[in-house]
């Protein structure tokens, strides 16, 4: 009984934090176009983060060797959504994309699914599709140095969230951690659709 206070706290504090915080939405159009912009966009969009982590975890934890690559297929998939969205390729219905993505992250996640490699890839590169034309719309990119910065900012969430993954494993907390991640989700899920 006092775990599932602790969790309700935690919870309640978490999602009063990002509630209130102002750069919740990350898919308002600016007009930066400089790498610090590109670099920290993602950042300040929880889901994007979310996204991101959720795939370097959910790598992590396949038991095949095959599925390491998953994050590298999300780079190279974000990389031609930035790149379609500056040949004027912007899809209809991009925030639902990106709800639907965060809804099937979580799943991943919190349920520790095992895909094929095939589904894995078609999964994991139509997220990064989705991530990358929407933030390349957002940020109104123009330039290579936003790119590059949206690029390596997404790299580094890849690369922590496999390897906290990877820690929790060997420290046998692995649940707690994709429970975690999983409520960053549902914060990022509830706060795409009320924004």
């Amino acid at each position: 009984m006092k775990t599932v206070i602790k969790i309700v706290l935690k919870t309640s504090i978490l999602l009063i934090i990002c509630l209130f915080s102002s750069s919740v939405q990350a898919h308002i159009a600016t007009s930066a176009n400089d790498f610090v912009a590109g670099f920290t966009h993602p950042w300040l969009g929880i889901d994007h983060l979310f996204v991101a982590m959720a795939i370097g975890a959910w790598s992590a934890l396949q038991m095949d060797r095959k599925f390491r690559w998953l994050p590298v297929i999300f780079l190279l998939s974000l990389s031609c959504g930035l790149l379609l969205s500056t040949i004027a390729v912007n899809w209809l219905g991009m925030e639902i994309a990106i709800i639907l993505s965060i809804m099937v992250c979580i799943l991943l996640v919190s349920l520790q699914l095992q895909l094929s490699l095939a589904a894995a890839i078609l999964l994991t590169g139509t997220f990064g599709l989705f991530q990358g034309n929407i933030h390349a719309v957002a940020l109104q990119m123009t330039n290579v140095a936003s790119f590059i910065g949206l690029f390596l900012a997404s790299s580094l969430m890849l690369l922590v969230s496999w390897q906290l993954t990877r820690i929790a494993q060997t420290i046998r907390i692995k649940q707690q951690w994709c429970n975690g991640l999983a409520f960053l989700g549902v914060t990022s899920l509830l706060l795409s659709v009320a924004g």
